[in-house]
């Protein structure tokens, strides 16, 4: 038996994680001193619109 495994920066949808059974880990973002998890309390449309308004690069 084998478990795939992979974080919220595929390309894979969320169908397609609970069609396959993928387990999904998030990423952790930073944006200016405030901290997120992706896909969890960062969507990604939020993470575009964060990146176009920020100043600094995000960090991970």
């Amino acid at each position: 038996m084998f478990q795939l495994i992979t974080d919220s920066t595929s390309d894979l949808t969320k169908e397609e994680w609970t069609r396959d059974g993928v387990e999904v880990v998030p990423l952790n973002v930073e944006f200016a001193g405030k901290h997120f998890q992706d896909r969890l309390t960062l969507a990604p449309d939020d993470f575009y619109g964060l990146l176009a308004e920020s100043e600094e690069l995000p960090k991970t």
